[in-house]
C-alpha cells in the first residue's frame, strides 16, 4: 500500500520536484533575472487587481500605463495565476510554488501520456522523470512561460492522441482546455510550435491509417469540441492579443536576423551527455546561456540508440514519426547555423513573428523521450538485453576516448583558477568549459557503468528508476546555481522588494520625473522597483518585452523632460504644437498634434486632488477658473472612457501618447475608466465556460466514486 502511494504520479512527481528543487521548495532562495524583473512583478499587479475586486485589465504602474490583459506573456488570463492570486496576495512563496507546480505537471502529464501509449507503469514513471528534469526545464526556469508551456505539452499530446484513437467529445474538450492553458499561460512561440507539431502528427496518423473514410469522419466531433472549448476558454485572451499586436513592435513581421537570435549552436548537443559544460562561456556555443541544454537523460539516450539498432521502427511507426520529428526540430532549432530555419521563416505562417529558434528543442527532447519509452517497452517485451549491453559498452569507451582527448587538448585550462571570487558559489559559476566538463564527467561515466551492471543482472526495476532519480538529482544540482536560483536568499530578497501592502495607495502628486528617481534597481535583482512601490513613472528599464510603440515614441521624443515635470494628472495652462520649437518656461504644458485643438498660453488659477485610484480607473476633483484641458499621463489605449460629474466626455490625444479632456471652468469630479466592453463580455463567457467544465468534472468524480462503492 505504501509503495503504491509513493509511486502514484500525483504524489511521486510533486515530491520529486520538492526534493530536487530543494532551494526553491524550502524557500531558501528565489529565482533570478527575467523571473524577478518581469514575470513576478506582473503577477503581483494581477493579484492586486483581483483583490481589489477588478479584472486585471490595466495597470497604471508600468511605463505610464499598460494593458496587462493584452500582454501575451503577462498571464492576465492564466487561470493558474488567478488561483494563486485569490488564495493569497501573490507573494514570492506563491511564485516558488507555481514553479514547483509546473515541474510536477510536466512529470504527471508525461506519465499518463506513456500509459496512453500502452507503456508499463514502470516505463511511464521512469521516462517521465527525465522529461520533468530535462535540459529544457532546468535551463528555462527564469522564463516562466516556457516552463508552463513544457508542462502542458504532454497533456496536449495525450488528449490529441485520445481524440484520434478514441474519438469522443470529452477528449476534445480536455484537449481544448489544455490548448487554452498553453495559449493564455505560455510563451506565444510555444503555442505556434505545438500547433505545428499536432498538425504534423495528425496528418501522419491519417496517412498511416489509410486516409479519410467513414470512421475518420468521427474525428470531427472531438476536434470540433476541442476548437469550441478552446475558443470559449480563450475568448478574452484572443480578443486582447489580436488587438494588441498592432500597438507593439513585437507583433509585426520581424527581420530574419531578429528571428534567429538565440539559435541553438550544433556544438551544444554535447549537453546530451554533459549538460553542465554547455553553461560555460565559450566561443563555439554562443547563444543565451539559458538556451543551450538538450539533455534528456543518459539512459533514454541509450534507449534511443537501441531503437536505431533494433527493428523497433519497422514495427512501431509512431516511434519512427517521433524520432524524425526530433531530428527535424533540432535542425530547425539550429537557426542561423543551418538553412532549414530560413526556409521555415519564408514559407511557414507565423515563423517570421518570433525569435529564439532554440525553443524548438523542446519538441526534440519530448519526442526523443517518447522514442526512449517505446524502446524500453520493446526491450521489456522481447527480453533481449544483448544489444543494449553492447551499446552501453561502446558508449563508455567513446566517453573515455573523448575525455582523454579533451584533457590532452585543454590541459592548461583544466587547472586554471579564477583570480577574484567572493564565495564558493561565485567560484563555481566561474569555472570554464573544460572544468565543468570534467566536474560532471565522472558522474555521467558512473551512471552509464551502473546501468550496464544492472542490465547484466537483468534488474531493470526498481533499481534503474532509483539510478535515474539519482542522475537527474545530481545533474540538476549542477544546474541550480547557474540557471535556476539567484544569489540572494529568499528572506533577504523579500525585504529588498518590500512590496507595498496597500493594494492601490492614494498617490501624492509629485512630478513624474521625481517619481522616477532611483526607481531602477541598483542591485540588479528586480530591474525596476516601480511595481512594488506603486509609483506612476517610467525609467529606462524595459519591464515588459511588449512595450507600446506610442510610449516608446514619446519617451524618445524631445518633449519628454518637459512633460515629466508635471504630475501624472495635471491641468495645463499652455497648449503648444508638438512641432513648436519655443522654449516654454512653464511646467504645466501640453503638446498636441491635433490641428483642431486651440493653442493658448494663459494664467489660470486651478487646483487638482486625487480622489481614488485602482487598476482600471482614476478619479480626481479638479477646479479651474477658466476652460482648459486636464491631462492624464496614462497611455491612450482603446477602451478608455472619461466622465465629468457623471456625464460622458470625449478623450483627446495629447503629448504623443497620453489622454486629456476638455475641462469646463468650475469644480468638477472627473473620472477616467478603462472599460474594453467586448473583452469584459468575453470574460463573462469564459467564466461561464470554466464553471460548466468544473461542474462536469465534479459530476465525473462523483460517478467514479459511486462506481467504486458499488464494487
Amino acid at each position: 500500500m505504501l509503495k503504491k502511494t509513493i509511486t502514484h504520479p500525483l504524489f511521486f512527481f510533486p515530491l520529486l520536484s520538492c526534493v530536487i528543487l530543494w532551494p526553491i521548495s524550502l524557500q531558501l532562495y528565489s529565482l533570478k533575472n527575467d523571473a524577478l524583473t518581469y514575470y513576478y512583478p506582473v503577477r503581483t499587479l494581477i493579484s492586486d487587481a483581483l483583490h481589489n475586486g477588478e479584472l486585471p485589465l490595466w495597470t497604471p504602474f508600468i511605463n505610464m500605463g499598460y494593458p496587462l490583459h493584452a500582454d501575451m506573456q503577462s498571464g492576465a488570463w492564466n487561470p493558474v495565476i488567478w488561483i494563486f492570486s485569490l488564495i493569497s496576495n501573490y507573494s514570492l512563496s506563491g511564485f516558488n510554488t507555481e514553479l514547483l507546480l509546473y515541474f510536477s505537471l510536466a512529470g504527471i502529464g508525461f506519465y499518463y501520456l506513456g500509459r496512453t501509449f500502452s507503456w508499463s507503469r514502470n516505463t511511464a514513471l521512469l521516462i517521465a522523470v527525465f522529461y520533468q528534469f530535462s535540459g529544457f526545464m532546468l535551463d528555462s526556469v527564469q522564463f516562466f512561460v516556457c516552463i508552463s508551456g513544457a508542462a502542458y505539452l504532454p497533456f496536449i499530446m495525450l488528449f490529441f492522441y485520445k481524440c484520434i484513437n478514441n474519438p469522443q467529445w470529452e477528449n476534445g474538450v480536455y484537449l481544448g482546455l489544455f490548448m487554452s492553458l498553453l495559449f493564455t499561460g505560455s510563451y506565444p512561440a510555444l503555442f505556434i510550435i505545438t500547433s505545428y507539431f499536432l498538425v504534423s502528427f495528425g496528418l501522419f496518423l491519417l496517412i498511416k491509417k489509410g486516409g479519410m473514410n467513414d470512421k475518420k469522419i468521427n474525428l470531427l466531433m472531438p476536434l470540433a469540441s476541442a476548437l469550441i472549448a478552446f475558443l470559449i476558454l480563450s475568448l478574452p485572451a484572443i480578443l486582447s492579443f489580436t488587438q494588441h499586436l498592432s500597438y507593439i513592435e513585437r507583433g509585426q513581421h520581424q527581420q530574419l536576423t531578429f528571428t534567429q537570435e538565440n539559435s541553438l549552436p550544433p556544438g551544444s548537443l554535447i549537453s546530451l551527455i554533459n549538460p553542465f559544460s554547455t553553461s560555460a562561456s565559450i566561443s563555439w556555443i554562443q547563444t543565451d546561456p539559458l538556451m543551450r541544454n538538450s539533455y534528456f537523460g543518459l539512459f533514454p539516450l541509450l534507449l534511443v540508440t537501441l531503437a536505431l539498432s533494433s527493428r523497433l521502427f519497422k514495427f512501431n511507426k509512431n516511434a519512427l514519426f517521433f524520432f524524425l520529428a526530433a531530428l527535424f526540430c533540432w535542425l530547425l532549432s539550429f537557426g542561423k547555423y543551418f538553412f532549414l530555419h530560413s526556409i521555415a521563416y519564408h514559407y511557414l505562417p507565423l515563423f517570421n513573428t518570433f525569435r529564439h529558434p532554440a525553443l524548438l528543442r523542446i519538441i526534440s527532447i519530448f519526442s526523443m523521450l517518447i522514442v526512449a519509452g517505446f524502446s524500453l517497452h520493446y526491450l521489456e517485451t522481447k527480453k533481449s538485453f544483448r544489444q543494449i549491453k553492447l551499446i552501453t559498452q561502446i558508449t563508455m569507451i567513446l566517453m573515455l576516448a573523448a575525455g582523454f582527448i579533451l584533457a590532452y587538448a585543454e590541459f592548461e585550462k583544466l587547472f586554471a583558477h579564477p583570480e577574484n571570487y567572493t564565495s564558493l558559489l561565485n567560484e563555481f559559476k566561474s569555472l570554464n568549459f573544460t572544468q565543468r566538463f570534467f566536474l560532471q564527467f565522472p558522474f555521467a561515466f558512473i551512471f552509464i557503468g551502473l546501468t550496464l551492471l544492472l542490465f547484466q543482472q537483468r534488474k531493470l526495476y526498481p533499481l534503474i528508476l532509483l539510478l535515474s532519480i539519482a542522475e537527474v538529482f545530481i545533474f540538476s544540482q549542477f544546474a541550480l546555481p547557474v540557471t535556476v536560483i539567484g544569489s540572494k536568499k529568499f528572506d533577504e530578497l523579500e525585504r529588498l522588494l518590500n512590496r507595498n501592502n496597500i493594494v492601490f495607495p492614494l498617490l501624492d502628486l509629485k512630478s513624474v520625473g521625481e517619481n522616477g528617481l532611483h526607481s531602477e534597481d541598483s542591485l540588479k535583482i528586480c530591474g525596476s522597483t516601480i511595481p512594488y512601490v506603486k509609483r506612476i513613472t517610467r525609467n529606462d528599464y524595459y519591464i515588459t518585452p511588449g512595450n507600446l510603440k506610442m510610449q516608446d515614441s514619446f519617451y524618445e521624443s524631445s518633449i519628454k523632460d518637459k512633460i515629466f515635470k508635471n504630475a501624472f494628472i495635471y491641468i495645463a495652462d499652455t497648449i503648444a504644437s508638438f512641432d513648436d520649437k519655443t522654449n516654454y518656461s512653464g511646467e504645466r504644458i501640453a503638446f498636441t498634434m491635433d490641428k483642431h485643438l486651440p493653442l493658448y498660453q494663459q494664467k489660470n488659477n486651478s487646483n487638482i486632488s486625487l480622489n481614488s485610484i485602482s487598476a482600471n480607473s482614476i478619479s480626481t476633483i479638479a477646479s479651474s477658473e477658466k476652460p482648459t484641458i486636464l491631462v492624464l499621463q496614462q497611455n491612450n489605449y482603446p477602451g478608455w472612457k472619461a466622465s465629468i460629474d457623471g456625464q460622458k466626455t470625449d478623450i483627446i490625444s495629447i503629448n504623443k501618447a497620453f489622454m486629456a479632456i476638455h475641462l469646463p471652468k468650475g469644480k468638477h469630479l472627473v473620472k477616467f475608466s478603462y472599460q474594453p466592453n467586448k473583452i469584459i463580455v468575453a470574460c463573462y463567457v469564459t467564466a461561464l465556460g470554466w464553471a460548466m467544465l468544473f461542474l462536469y468534472f465534479l459530476f465525473g468524480c462523483r460517478r467514479i466514486f459511486l462506481r467504486k462503492q458499488e464494487q
